[in-house]
């Protein structure tokens, strides 16, 4: 078994604590279907709620971009669906 240096071993060490978890792109998913855009067909000028669905711990924020700029989504409670 090989022996490593005290300076190997704090540098594993510092990788490992500073390392982020991979971007799970297959994770993300939104659409303008009515589960994810309420109201589905909404007026002009009314209120709308998007969903952005993704797996957990995945992202840190979820951020809406139109013409008006970029506005941080909120995160709400897991949505629990029973059919």
């Amino acid at each position: 078994m090989k022996e490593y240096s005290i300076y190997e071993l704090n540098q594993r060490q510092q990788y490992m604590m500073l390392m982020r978890p991979l971007l799970r792109k297959h994770a993300l998913f939104a659409d303008g279907t009515k589960d994810y855009r309420n109201p589905p067909e909404p007026k002009e000028n009314e209120e709308v709620t998007l969903t952005f669905r993704t797996a957990k711990d995945n992202v840190d924020i979820v951020w809406l971009r139109s013409d008006a700029g970029k506005i941080p989504m909120r995160k709400a409670d897991p949505l629990i669906i029973i059919r």
